[in-house]
Formats: structure tokens, sequence, C-alpha cells
């Protein structure tokens, strides 16, 4: 019974946080190309959220990207660019809380504070990410990827250039 939500300009959802508002457990948010400032996008469902031609999610430099506070996410396919800085919050392009299973492939992570951050999860998988940082002070510059607190994580194929730590 699980539908797809299609978000885009030309679209009836025309924002992520809207598609995710109406989402169902075991539903797919599908989203076109373009540039979306959303703030903080916080999954709390079991969802894929997937990207078609890379669209860009732009944290305006303020916010963290995307929050994943449930089990079974995907997050698949985005360009996803300049989140917030801040070492008392830990921003990061992909944050995982607490959830097992999330699955965090093919996107492009760029000016992002941490890349992705995985926090208490478990059984995460992360594959063929490109994530790239150009700060050159350390307090501005997370890890490419940073697991605190977790396990069996599979970190698979991906590319970091330019933060303090790859992986950490």
């Amino acid at each position: 019974f699980a539908k797809t939500i299609h978000v885009g300009k030309q679209q009836q959802v025309k924002t992520i946080q809207q598609a995710l508002l109406i989402a169902a457990t075991g539903d797919t948010v599908l989203v076109q190309s373009g540039h979306y400032h959303e703030q903080n996008i916080i999954i709390e469902k079991s969802i894929s959220l997937i990207g078609i031609n890379h669209p860009v999610l732009d944290g305006d430099n303020k916010y963290e990207i995307i929050s994943i506070k449930a089990d079974g996410v995907v997050v698949e396919g985005f360009k996803i660019i300049n989140s917030g800085v801040s070492s008392i919050e830990d921003y990061a392009g992909v944050k995982v809380y607490s959830s097992r299973r999330a699955v965090i492939r093919n996107n492009i992570l760029d000016k992002t504070f941490f890349g992705i951050y995985i926090q208490f999860g478990f059984d995460c998988l992360i594959e063929n990410n490109t994530i790239t940082a150009y700060n050159k002070v350390e307090q501005e510059s997370g890890n490419g990827i940073h697991c605190w607190k977790s396990d069996s994580l599979r970190i698979l194929g991906n590319s970091i250039t330019g933060h303090r730590d790859g992986i950490y």
C-alpha cells in the first residue's frame, strides 16, 4: 500500500517538508531536480527520500540539512550543500539520531560542517557519497563521516576531501 509522492515545482507537492507531512511509513518521496531551501528536513518515518538528477538541498550556512530520526530511512541522490557551522550542535549534511538500518548513498555533500554524522546508529549503510569541505580552520570543519557510539556500520566507496578527519 506504499505510495510515491512526487515533489517539484511542476508537481502538486512543492516542498519536501509538505511531502513528509503526508507520507506514511513505507512511502517514497521522489524529489525532482531543483534548488530547495527548506531549513532542517527532519525525517521521523521509515521512508525513502530519493533525488532525481541530484536536486540541491541548501542549508543556507545556518542549518543541519537532513536529520534522520526513524529506522529504515533511505536518503539517495541529492546534492547537499552549505550546512551551518557549530561545535555545540555538530551540524551535518545528513545526521542519523539513534536509528537502525539507515541508508545514505549516492549523494554529493559540499561545504558541510560534518558531512555524514551517525549518532547511536546500528546496521547503517553509507555508500558511494562524495563529501568535500573547504575550511582552513579546524574549528570550522568537522569530519567527513563521523560515527559516534554506533555499531555494525558499513562504509563503502565514499570519497572524502577537505574535512578535519575523513572517517572518525
